[in-house]
């Protein structure tokens, strides 16, 4: 199974869990909705939130695990992949453009058309670009991804899955903060300030109709999915 399937994979189970506790909740207090109010209703309340809490708390931990592992897979595909490599022309086109302490807008144009889409020289170009104040997204022409811009696409598919986990207002899981640093976190809290709250929020996110849905909602804007799957698998 390809890296982005098993990131795709992991987050349909969490959420697929996640809205069936949701409803199942939302189902069982619908029930007892004429005693709102009442001492009666809030024990059902309180008994109906710790069976969702029981029925999730496993796949957050597991979720988590999964896809930390899926974003470090792809990252050290980023590391290895190989690029196409520059020509003996381009490669003395770009040095010569770096000897110059100013590059105008209609040679780095022509230098761009030079590249014909390979993404390490058009990188390279766009970074003369920006020296040099000329607002032109030279690596819409890329035929690929960069380095630098691949890595934070990954890094920031990562951060769009834990925020969807972080929906539910469970506590927050980052590449940083294990899930078992997270339950540590949240333990100390609770006997420092009491219970949080935020558990009595319920899970908003929408369901994934299919891996092609989950990848053009997590993949960064401005990128294309096919040439982030290359990349990454």
């Amino acid at each position: 199974m390809s890296n982005t399937s098993k990131l795709y994979s992991a987050m349909k189970r969490y959420t697929d869990t996640m809205l069936a506790a949701r409803d199942e909740y939302l189902g069982t207090m619908k029930q007892y909705e004429t005693a709102r109010g009442s001492q009666y209703y809030e024990e059902k309340k309180e008994a109906a939130r710790a069976k969702r809490i029981a029925a999730t708390e496993s796949i957050k931990v597991e979720t988590a695990r999964e896809v930390n592992a899926a974003i470090n897979a792809m990252l050290a595909k980023a590391d290895t992949r190989k690029l196409p490599p520059l020509t003996a022309d381009q490669l003395g086109i770009l040095q010569a453009l770096k000897m110059r302490d100013r590059v105008g807008r209609e040679e780095l144009m022509m230098a761009g058309n030079a590249m014909e889409g390979n993404v390490t020289g058009l990188a390279l170009i766009q970074e003369l670009a920006q020296k040099n104040g000329i607002p032109h997204n030279f690596l819409a022409d890329a035929k690929g991804i960069a380095g630098e811009t691949l890595t934070k696409a990954i890094r920031d598919m990562g951060r769009r899955c834990y925020e969807a986990m972080d929906s539910d207002g469970s506590a927050r899981v980052n590449e940083l903060e294990s899930p078992r640093a997270a339950a540590i976190a949240r333990a100390y809290h609770e006997r420092k300030y009491g219970p949080s709250q935020v558990e009595d929020r319920l899970p908003s996110m929408a369901p994934y109709a299919d891996e092609t849905d989950f990848m053009e909602r997590m993949t960064s804007s401005g990128i294309s999915v096919a040439d982030f799957t290359e990349a990454v698998n």
